[in-house]
């Protein structure tokens, strides 16, 4: 069960968390130089679905909003505009998925 992701981005360290009350994800941005130490865990960077973007430039960040109101993912893009990791809040955790880009075209 992940409960926390810490993105360190050399000067900023974006981390996401779950909070379990409400199935919301919460966002804090931080010095990395202000921080302390990053939770217990071990690094998961080489592991998939973040190994394709280690040492990749962050390009841009969205926030997901469900039809209740609530803030239940992100939307995360590396090196260009489009996303390609999505973490939401599942039963009280982080889930972290590939988005695979495809243009999917409706009838």
């Amino acid at each position: 069960m992940v409960v926390s992701i810490v993105l360190d981005f050399d000067s900023k360290l974006l981390i996401l968390a779950a909070d379990e009350d409400n199935d919301t994800i919460e966002l804090v941005v931080r010095d990395s130089s202000d921080s302390e130490q990053p939770p217990p865990g071990g690094e998961k960077g080489h592991s998939s679905p973040w190994q394709g973007f280690i040492q990749k430039k962050f390009g841009w960040g969205w926030v997901t909003i469900n039809q209740q109101g609530y803030l239940d993912g992100v939307l995360l893009s590396f090196d260009g505009i489009n996303p390609q990791l999505i973490v939401t809040v599942v039963a009280s955790s982080l889930k972290v998925s590939h988005i695979d880009g495809k243009t999917r075209m409706g009838t």
